[in-house]
């Protein structure tokens, strides 16, 4: 209406002296900007015709103007690529419309000229403020700018030499907006940008930060624009996880939906201001770096979901200037914002990444989870069950929405494991994990024990998987029993895609009974001696490899492939079972055994413990020829009886044992690990010696059975894989402390419990973790007065579910000595020999030290090691030196006493104070041990409960106790 009026009466020379009054008036300006457009474009099109010359005056009136303007306001014209972005339709607000905040940062006064411009002729929304945080803007700019500030709804705030979450946290309390929009001012606005945001903030009540799609406003080639990014997500690079721009780089195209969850946002942001409040607002340890993203995140965690409206568009105008001559500062700057980011977010970020994945949310990526499996061989020609049974796990998961993969050791190179592989599957005990490669530091790596448990625990490289899945009870007790592990029963099952009632018989497989399997050279099968064919007069069909060499040849049908078995075991009565094949254990249970009851036919098997954990007394077993023939005789003449045995156990199938099951569980298990906090042991066990040999490893299990058992999922590292990747999933990584150091990641809770060799630790080192345990009350005392960091005593400890008292003849000896030598002829055996005491000494490296007679083995397994503790009249110990200088009592005291037995050693601080003089026997030097000695051998069996304080539940209940208390779990 005004423009009207003032065209109407040719008062076109009054604007110029009213240029307040239009600039105060954002969309009147607009108009003018646009109506000038119009009335160019009408000029251009009628140009063969007679313009009216009151029109082009108007032109030239208003070119006038708007170079006053931009004169007086030192403002250009926005980037002319604006006019090829299409402006979506938006809301109009009237004046009730929330009000809005709008704080402006500056950092670069150019691009600042450009902001306010574009701010003026493109926000069509009656009800905001412009906050100008004044941050070094150059004096003509800024006495303009007062001088608008008058009669435009801007306000300014001189703040210098103060990062960005300072200087809100101090202006936030005078501003009185429903909403706050922070905005970079190296950004362009584009028509109704502020109007979509305020749509996406206003549509549900769970909405946390809005951000526009930003577009960079000089990156134009062969006319094509290009985005900078529509929001903010995380990606993992060398164990940190770190923001990167949502399809930055991408061709510009409008987007086809208006609004998307993104984790976060980067240059702009706009959040209802008591959500804002609500989370704290900015973090202030931020120094402009990171402060946004920060602020989604927590918006995030609190429920609220961020958005990006792909419809609000803004231009990001691309510093071309030379480098600063305070770059290095200004990285400096970068590193210390990006390092207290990791350690705020990286263990946050690195479970919702795994999380999202897996519920397929498409927030933090729109890439699902991805499962790769390590088998023997793949493909049509595969003859080896591990990839039978991985194939129908995996197409369950892949009917789930999951993507899958095979990695065969005879044709990939399975060691370079590609990036987008989350999830790696090994069914092989053979595959050294250790020799993995690959830049994905977040990968699981799980096992797969399906058979021949202790060879899998005997591998060097066992303690690297992260998950352990087995397949029966009998493994799961073995694993226990030997590992720290608390593995998950997960059984093979069977693919009912494939194995169902629907299956039809075909008449050249058709057969009373039949057995589907390979023969094995190196393995006698039950099946050949339990079974004589010709004894029976039912018809029998053999399939599978290499049987023509056995007395079976005869009824040797040849190799049936993979695809065909459903047709095979829908057209026999029953299928023969024979878990004696590379089940190498009678628990075990073959997958025939479910495929065949999917199937609808009945299965005879010989597998007795495994086919009873799993179908109790329900299913035929045979243990003889004379109770398999019995078994078919019975069944195949008794249709009925059959029919009924087969629909009771196919309905136990079909409830518990079918890949689509197991394909649920396994995505429960991966959830729940990612849930849980996940710990990692760091072992100073070193590739030349046998990790059962060292006395650390043993103390490292300990630990890891009882954190596992407390619900945390814990795993042990070897020295050489300290500096990998491989410890990218871990949050709290626990350093055992004796003869090598490790230097602590920033994205783990890093904690050190320094057992032994205090000597060889720094004060610097020990103030690089988050929080240090001592073995030694003196010590610790010692440090407390030095460190910044929090250190408290943990004295070692024992395991008193493995050392008690069993006395065992073979064991018997008066005197005992269990330790490696180290090239070192140790204290007490240096001060005892030689000796007319019957001495047993036990470890590695005494052959030429001490006298052959006395060296009973290099090695007593761990496992039997309270046997021969309970067996003696005394153990012996010492301590090295700077161990006995400064109080760290020997782990082996702890053991000894557990299993009641006295224990004579040197002299160390603090042993009184735990162990009485009838338990622990001090001696101090060659002159008066063998006295000790006496006087220990008189004291006879002491009491085991001396120790009920020291166990290494104990501790773990301290260290657990600690950690949640600083950092929750």
């Amino acid at each position: 209406m005004v423009m009207q009026m003032l065209f109407k009466e040719n008062k076109i020379s009054d604007l110029t002296g009213n240029i307040k009054e239009l600039l105060y008036e954002s969309r009147f300006f607009s108009k003018c900007y646009l109506y000038k457009n119009s009335l160019s474009n009408q000029h251009t099109q009628n140009k063969n015709q007679v313009i009216n010359a009151q029109k082009i005056t108007h032109i030239k009136s208003l070119d006038k103007l708007f170079k006053k303007i931009r004169e007086f306001t030192h403002i250009h014209e926005p980037n002319k690529v604006i006019k090829d972005i299409e402006v979506k339709p938006y809301k109009k607000y009237d004046d009730n419309a929330p009000k809005i905040s709008i704080f402006i940062f500056n950092n670069n006064t150019s691009h600042l000229k450009q902001l306010f411009n574009s701010i003026i002729k493109h926000t069509d929304y009656p009800n905001y403020e412009l906050i100008l945080i004044n941050n070094g803007i150059e004096s003509t700019l800024m006495e303009s700018l007062k001088s608008i500030s008058r009669n435009i709804p801007l306000k300014i705030y001189n703040q210098k030499n103060q990062n960005f979450s300072n200087i809100y946290s101090q202006i936030m309390k005078y501003v009185f907006g429903d909403y706050v929009l922070f905005l970079n001012s190296s950004v362009n606005v584009v028509d109704g940008w502020l109007n979509h945001l305020l749509d996406t903030a206003t549509s549900h009540d769970d909405v946390g930060a809005v951000g526009s799609r930003i577009v960079y406003s000089k990156e134009v080639s062969n006319n094509q624009l290009y985005i900078k990014n529509d929001g903010t997500s995380f990606k993992e690079i060398n164990t940190q996880i770190v923001p990167y721009d949502i399809n930055d780089k991408k061709p510009y195209v409008p987007s086809k939906t208006s609004t998307k969850p993104v984790p976060a946002l980067s240059h702009m942001l706009l959040v209802e201001k008591s959500k804002f409040n609500e989370v704290g607002g900015f973090s202030l340890e931020y120094d402009n770096g990171f402060e946004i993203e920060d602020l989604c995140l927590k918006l995030y965690e609190k429920g609220y979901v961020n958005y990006c409206n792909t419809d609000s568009i803004l231009f990001y105008s691309v510093d071309e200037s030379e480098k600063s001559p305070i770059q290095d500062l200004l990285d400096k700057r970068e590193e210390k914002n990006r390092t207290f980011f990791v350690k705020k977010w990286n263990t946050f970020l690195k479970k919702e990444l795994f999380i999202d994945k897996i519920n397929k949310n498409n927030i933090f990526t729109d890439k699902p989870l991805k499962i790769a499996f390590v088998v023997s061989e793949k493909g049509k020609h595969a003859n080896i069950a591990d990839y039978f049974i991985g194939m129908g796990l995996a197409r369950s998961l892949n009917n789930m929405g999951y993507e899958t993969e095979f990695l065969s050791e005879k044709i990939d190179d399975i060691y370079n494991i590609n990036e987008d592989i989350d999830v790696l599957i090994s069914f092989l005990n053979r595959y050294d994990i250790d020799k993995i490669k690959t830049k994905n530091s977040l990968l699981i790596k799980i096992a797969w024990v399906i058979n021949w448990f202790e060879w899998w625990v005997n591998k060097s490289y066992f303690e690297s998987y992260d998950i352990v899945l087995v397949s029966n009870t009998e493994g799961i007790k073995y694993i226990e029993k030997n590992t720290g592990y608390k593995p998950i029963l997960f059984p093979k099952a069977t693919d009912t895609s494939m194995y169902n009632s629907k299956v039809e018989s075909v008449k050249k497989y058709e057969c009373d009974y039949c057995f589907a399997g390979n023969y094995w050279d190196d393995r006698e099968r039950d099946l050949v001696n339990s079974l004589v064919p010709e004894d029976i007069p039912y018809d029998f069909n053999l399939y599978g490899n290499w049987w023509d060499k056995t007395k079976l040849k005869s009824f040797y049908k040849k190799r049936i492939s993979y695809m065909n078995m459903p047709k095979v075991y829908a057209s026999t009565k029953i299928v023969l079972d024979d878990a004696t094949d590379f089940t190498d254990t009678s628990s075990s249970i073959n997958t025939r055994v479910f495929d065949a009851l999917a199937v609808g036919v009945l299965v005879i098997s010989n597998g007795k413990e495994g086919i009873r954990e799993f179908f109790g007394d329900k299913l035929p077993i045979y243990d003889s020829k004379e109770s398999l023939e019995e078994l078919l005789d019975f069944y195949i003449s008794n249709p009925d009886r059959r029919k009924a045995k087969v629909e009771q156990l196919q309905s136990m199938v079909l409830k518990h044992h079918t890949y689509d099951i197991r394909a649920n569980k396994l995505v429960e298990i991966l959830l729940d690990y990612v849930k849980s906090t996940k710990i990692l042991i760091k072992i100073p066990v070193t590739e030349e010696y046998d990790k059962r040999i060292w006395g650390d490893y043993h103390f490292a299990i300990h630990l890891q059975h009882e954190f596992n058992k407390k619900g945390y999922y814990c795993k042990l590292q070897k020295k050489i894989n300290w500096d990998s990747v491989s410890d990218g999933l871990y949050d709290v990584v626990i350093l055992l402390r004796g003869l090598y150091e490790y230097v602590p990641k920033i994205i783990h809770y890093n904690i050190m419990w320094n057992i032994s060799h205090p000597d060889l630790v720094s004060v610097g080192e020990y103030d690089s973790y988050n929080q240090v345990y001592v073995a030694s009350k003196y010590w610790t005392n010692a440090l407390k007065n030095v460190l910044k960091t929090d250190v408290e005593e943990l004295l070692q400890c024992t395991d008193t579910t493995l050392f008690h008292r069993q006395y065992t003849p073979e064991y018997d000896t008066q005197l005992l000595f269990v330790g490696n030598s180290r090239n070192v002829y140790r204290k007490v055996l240096h001060d005892l020999l030689p000796t007319e005491y019957d001495l047993n000494v036990y470890g590695d490296g005494w052959n030429g030290i001490v006298d052959d007679k006395y060296i009973i083995a290099e090695h007593i397994p761990n496992k039997q090691l309270y046997k021969a503790y309970s067996s003696t009249k005394v153990v012996l110990n010492d301590h090295w030196k700077d161990m006995r200088e400064k109080g760290f009592i020997s782990n082996r005291i702890f053991d000894a006493v557990a299993c009641g037995t006295v224990v004579l050693s040197d002299n160390i601080y603090g042993i009184r104070d735990i162990f009485p003089e009838n338990a622990v026997v001090l001696y101090d030097g060659e002159k008066d041990i063998n006295n000790k000695i006496e006087e220990a051998l008189k004291i006879g069996p002491i009491n085991p409960s001396l120790v009920k304080e020291h166990t290494f539940k104990k501790r773990v209940d301290k260290i657990i106790d600690d950690y949640e208390k600083k950092c929750g779990k």
